[in-house]
C-alpha cells in the first residue's frame, strides 16, 4: 500500500486478523511535491459495520472469513446455516434458499476482495407473508376495474342506443306511410 501512496494513489484494501476483517485506507502525505509519508485508517468490519449494512439493506448480515463467522446480525442458528453454506461454497451472487429445520432463508453473497464475504439474508417466510395481502389487493383492484368498465359501458351504450332507437322509430313511421312524422335531429356538431 505504501508503494501505491508514493505514486499518488489512495489505496483501500482488506486484511484479516484472526477472524476479523479490517478495512485499511491509506493516503499520501506530501510537502509540496515531495512525498513525506502516508497516513492511514483501519476500520474493523465489526458489529457496528454489520448493523449499518443491515440497516441499509433491510436484511440480516453475516460476514464470513476463513470459513467461519466474523460478525453477524442474525440469530445463532441462522448464522450457522449461512456459515455452513459458505464453507460448502454454495453461496453466490444470485439469491438462493438455505434451509435448516423450520428456518428458510434467502441469501446472497458478496465477495470481500479475497478475504471473505458478506452474506445478506432474509427469512423467506417473512418475505412470503405479504402474498395474501397482495392477492387481496389484486382481487379488489380487478373487481373495481370490472365494475368501472361495466358502468362506463352501460353509459356509452345508452348514449348510442337512444338516437338509434329514435331513428328506427322514425323509419318505421315512414314505412307505415306517416310522412309527417318528425325526424330526430342529429346531436353531432
Amino acid at each position: 500500500l505504501l508503494a501505491r501512496t508514493r505514486a499518488g494513489e489512495m489505496p483501500v484494501a482488506l486484511s484479516v486478523t484472526g477472524s476479523l476483517i479490517n478495512n485499511i485506507s491509506v493516503a499520501p502525505v506530501a510537502n509540496g511535491d515531495k512525498w513525506t509519508g502516508a497516513a492511514g485508517l483501519v476500520s474493523p468490519m465489526d458489529a457496528r459495520a454489520a448493523e449499518a449494512l443491515s440497516g441499509l439493506t433491510r436484511s440480516g448480515v453475516v460476514v464470513v472469513s476463513s470459513g467461519r463467522e466474523s460478525v453477524s446480525t442474525l440469530d445463532t442458528m441462522s448464522t450457522h446455516l449461512i456459515v455452513a453454506a459458505a464453507a460448502e461454497h454454495r453461496l453466490a451472487s444470485t439469491p438462493m434458499e438455505i434451509s435448516g429445520g423450520r428456518r428458510r432463508l434467502i441469501a446472497v453473497s458478496a465477495p470481500l476482495d479475497g478475504v471473505g464475504s458478506v452474506v445478506f439474508a432474509r427469512f423467506l417466510d417473512d418475505e412470503l407473508a405479504v402474498l395474501p395481502e397482495l392477492r387481496r389487493v389484486a382481487a379488489i383492484s380487478a373487481i373495481a376495474a370490472l365494475l368501472l368498465a361495466l358502468v362506463l359501458g352501460a353509459i356509452f351504450a345508452s348514449r348510442i342506443a337512444s338516437p338509434v332507437r329514435e331513428l328506427s322509430m322514425a323509419a318505421a313511421a315512414v314505412e307505415r306511410g306517416e310522412f309527417a312524422a318528425p325526424l330526430p335531429t342529429s346531436r353531432v356538431q
